[in-house]
């Protein structure tokens, strides 16, 4: 069994909706000759049946993903969510271009009984969508941002209890 599963979810030609993407490779690209055991990188286009399966295989799954913004999450903000114990906030994660999305597939999973013992979505509030474009500004200053935070807690060696989301 994986001890944690870190899972960037997106498509890669979607401007923002890549972010999940780009933080697990260069997060993987940063642990790269570090010993990782029991740890597992993964790029999803975001499946619902890829997505339960992960969470079956692990003790710990961390997802990131694009989100949208509302009035009160402008892009580039990063929203750092327990899912496992609290119902998936439909507000940032209303739609989806992975057909069914990621609050689909934690709600069967949760139903399903396949949750991992933790769940965490690091989201950032993405803008620019469309089939083609790159990453925004603000969403690659969050995501090297996240990059950072999840080093802290998972792999730099002093800091792993203390990282927390960052503030934007």
């Amino acid at each position: 069994m994986t001890r944690l599963h870190i899972i960037g979810i997106g498509n890669s030609f979607r401007g923002d909706d890549s972010v999940g993407a780009r933080v697990v490779e260069r997060l993987q690209q940063r642990v790269t000759g570090a010993a990782t055991p029991g740890v597992r990188f993964t790029q999803s286009r975001g499946d619902v049946a890829e997505l339960i399966q992960a969470f079956e295989d692990c003790q710990e799954a961390v997802l990131i993903d694009a989100v949208y913004c509302t009035d009160s999450v402008k892009p580039g903000a990063v929203i750092k969510l327990d899912l496992h114990s609290n119902e998936v906030p439909l507000e940032h994660l209303r739609a989806s271009s992975h057909c069914l999305g990621v609050a689909e597939s934690v709600e069967l999973a949760r139903v399903l009984d396949c949750l991992p013992a933790t769940l965490t979505l690091w989201g950032i509030a993405g803008e620019n969508f469309p089939l083609g474009s790159e990453l925004s500004a603000p969403v690659a200053v969050a995501a090297d941002a996240v990059v950072e935070a999840l080093w802290g807690q998972y792999f730099a060696p002093d800091t792993r209890a203390n990282a927390a989301a960052p503030a934007y």
